[in-house]
């Protein structure tokens, strides 16, 4: 937390250092714990406002907001709680960072989700062909499971894969109508079901994966 209350600081100190070159008037303090209350309020809505990157870009609408909680952090480290989106004083600060933050999020300036690098059939093709997978040992036959289990359910935590109790939540099940097994697994807990009591009467969705009779191995 202290690298990134670092940067923030950083970040601040540039953004003055700037003003104070390209503004005259007066000065804002490269630090802001050093700048009075009533000055606080208005230089922190002009540094969400203004504030730029090494490239002079505007920061994601995330990152400004980061930069803010960064900010209160550091008041916080010394011991003055400060909050810059609870507390009333603070209203501009706040209701600039939402304006802001909501015409970042027209211009489309968002900072990308991390998303999972997908296999493609030629990568699992590979896996299968170099022996990762298998059922040869004990090994790729843990690899194979692994990995199906995470293709067909989505199970990417390893939490997920070490918490997951066979019968309960995971059971081979027979379709009488095309006459192939399956494998049903039910999640017991989920975004929109945490399993408290909002969820009591929430019903869990299975997810199948049937039997692949044409290439069993």
């Amino acid at each position: 937390m202290k690298n990134k209350v670092q940067w923030a600081l950083c970040v601040f100190h540039a953004w003055a250092e700037h003003r104070n070159a390209t503004n005259t008037g007066e000065i804002v303090p490269p630090d802001p714990f050093d700048i009075e209350l009533p000055e606080l309020k208005k230089n922190l809505c002009r540094f969400i406002l203004e504030a730029r990157n090494s490239k002079g870009e505007k920061y994601p609408r995330e990152m400004l907001y980061e930069l803010l909680m960064c900010i209160q952090t550091h008041f916080h480290m010394h011991r003055f709680h400060l909050k810059f989106l609870d507390d009333a004083k603070f209203a501009q600060v706040k209701n600039t960072l939402d304006n802001a933050m909501c015409s970042l999020s027209k211009e489309g300036i968002v900072h990308p989700k991390n998303q999972a690098e997908h296999f493609t059939p030629e990568d699992e093709e590979k896996m299968w062909t170099s022996g990762a997978l298998g059922h040869g040992n004990p090994q790729t036959l843990l690899n194979a499971v692994l990995y199906q289990l995470g293709v067909h359910f989505t199970l990417r935590a390893v939490a997920k894969h070490k918490n997951l109790k066979i019968n309960s939540q995971l059971s081979v099940k027979y379709d009488h109508r095309f006459k192939l097994k399956f494998l049903e697994y039910k999640e017991n807990c989920a975004k929109n079901n945490q399993g408290g009591l909002n969820s009591l009467h929430t019903p869990v969705k299975p997810v199948v994966a049937n039997q692949n009779v044409q290439n069993p191995e």
